[in-house]
């Protein structure tokens, strides 16, 4: 069982209030279209599975909870992004942003050029 700040955060949320149906073919194709690509980033950012795949969860139930559109996968990010810095503490919530800073810069450069990608073997910090 994980630890982290975050984790022990969006385990003590209470449930989200739905906003009335939600249909589970737009839920099950959202899910499909973009949990891969939030939860590599999440992993990138938090480099904890556990943390990761409670953040993404706790996305794609608020949202699709709150009713209205298929949300974006920008807006999954940025859900996963504040739920983080959320979940991170008065402490923690610096360096969080400084994480998500980092990859963001590191997001940007990779479009641009693909070989700017730095190499995972070399990273050796962790969120702890």
């Amino acid at each position: 069982m994980c630890a982290h700040s975050i984790s022990l955060h969006l385990k003590e949320q209470p449930p989200f209030p739905s906003q009335g149906w939600v249909d589970p073919e737009l839920v099950s194709q959202c899910y499909n279209a973009h949990a891969p690509a939030v939860y590599g980033v999440l992993m990138r950012v938090l480099e904890c599975e556990e943390c990761s795949s409670n953040a993404l969860e706790h996305v794609f139930v608020k949202l699709f909870s709150s009713g209205g559109e298929s949300p974006r996968l920008h807006q999954l990010i940025q859900c996963a992004f504040v739920r983080c810095c959320d979940g991170s503490g008065e402490d923690g919530r610096e360096a969080m942003k400084g994480r998500i800073t980092a990859w963001s810069t590191e997001a940007r450069k990779t479009a641009e050029r693909p070989e700017a990608l730095p190499n995972q073997s070399n990273s050796t910090a962790h969120y702890h």
